[in-house]
């Protein structure tokens, strides 16, 4: 189930509840930091959430004012069901940490 390759329509629909969009193959969130230290803090969180899974998935681009995310199965090279839950517990991360994707500009930069 976790190996499942979604339609972008699926992937789209899947993470659109938690700020996160569909883009190019992938599933991309972009959440607000006010430091670097803050961005660096987020994104080991995000790699602490996603486990074992987060080398096979899991893209970061670190920044002083956010962090973007991106998910994206390296070995199906598509968006699966794990990457839409990866999404969610990052997302539930983020908001622990008082953070929050903004919605409409996931890639942005």
């Amino acid at each position: 189930m976790d190996d499942l390759v979604l339609s972008r329509k699926e992937a789209s629909e899947a993470v659109q509840d938690c700020g996160w969009r569909f883009l190019l193959g992938t599933v991309r969130t972009s959440v607000p930091v006010d430091s670097s230290a803050r961005a660096v803090a987020l994104a080991a969180d995000a790699v602490a959430v996603c486990g074992d899974h987060a080398d096979g998935h899991l893209r970061i681009d670190v920044r002083p004012d956010r962090v973007v995310f991106t998910l994206q199965s390296v070995d199906q090279a598509a968006v699966t069901a794990r990457d839409v839950e990866l999404a969610r517990r990052i997302s539930s991360a983020a908001a622990a940490a008082g953070r929050g994707a903004r919605r409409g500009v996931c890639g942005a930069g």
